[in-house]
């Protein structure tokens, strides 16, 4: 029977790269299939971690025109895909388990990427990496019918689900109602809890603050390399939220980028 074969390749923002994390990763993904482990700087850009699905397969599937794609498709492309999503997906949640047991942060993919030959699915993950839960071997499928039926059509690269732009304006939006939220909710706090002398929690929690900043100061090391260290903060918590699809980025062969109403099937003006 034809199988495809499968070729994990991750991309990792620098800040994360290591070599212990390289041979970690090999070694935890091993059984689902050969991983190729890269880093990339960080830049101006938002810090990303991309898997990469290398579909390789020596028989046409994407399509139609072609004798026999739409079968391959059907019969084992799809269901293939939505196994290997499974076991990928399987694979992250076990290994963010074991750094969560030795206190490390865990390795967030933010993109899916399925390279189905000249064209490349990408699509956002949320912050718990559910690939199972994302629909990918749907998504794959209603993409390649697009793509026979002509609506999309040229030297497309890359089709983002959702686009750039729409992810975020919906992460601007999401943290921009989560911050006004705990603004509320402290000014309410601040306003109705005070004690005895009429100092109220707000004061309170400065005081405490500019105590504690105090003593930190007082107790500073002499040591440049352990201050530096020390000062470092954590990585923020990755944002979740129910990502909206609608919206996807159809990124050209020469760089140009349209976006596409997936509920119409008509492009941006």
């Amino acid at each position: 029977m034809i199988r495809p074969t499968l070729i994990l390749q991750m991309n990792l923002d620098e800040s994360v790269y290591s070599e212990d994390v390289v041979a970690e990763i090999k070694r935890s993904y091993s059984y689902v299939a050969p991983a190729v482990v890269q880093s990339h700087e960080t830049g101006n850009a938002a810090p990303e971690n991309i898997m990469r699905f290398v579909v390789k397969i020596h028989r046409p599937y994407w399509l139609s025109s072609e004798e026999g794609a739409d079968e391959l498709w059907n019969e084992v492309m799809r269901k293939w895909l939505k196994n290997m999503v499974y076991k990928v997906s399987s694979t992250m949640v076990a290994y963010n388990r074991m750094r969560r047991q030795r206190f490390e942060q865990q390795l967030v993919f933010d993109w899916l990427e399925v390279e189905f030959g000249s064209v490349v699915l990408a699509m956002r993950l949320n912050a718990d990496c559910s690939l199972e839960e994302y629909g990918a071997s749907e998504t794959a499928d209603r993409v390649r019918a697009l793509v026979n039926q002509g609506v999309l059509d040229g030297e497309i690269a890359c089709v983002r689900i959702p686009s750039r732009a729409s992810y975020e304006a919906q992460l601007a939006a999401v943290q921009a109602a989560r911050a006004a939220e705990e603004a509320a909710q402290a000014a309410e706090e601040a306003e109705t809890v005070e004690d005895s002398d009429g100092t109220t929690a707000a004061e309170e929690t400065a005081e405490a603050v500019e105590e504690v900043a105090a003593e930190a100061v007082e107790g500073e090391d002499a040591d440049a390399a352990e201050e530096e260290d020390a000062s470092r903060e954590p990585e923020p918590e990755p944002v979740n939220f129910d990502i909206d699809t609608t919206v996807w980025g159809i990124e050209y062969a020469d760089g140009t980028v349209r976006e596409f109403n997936s509920e119409t099937n008509e492009f941006a003006a």
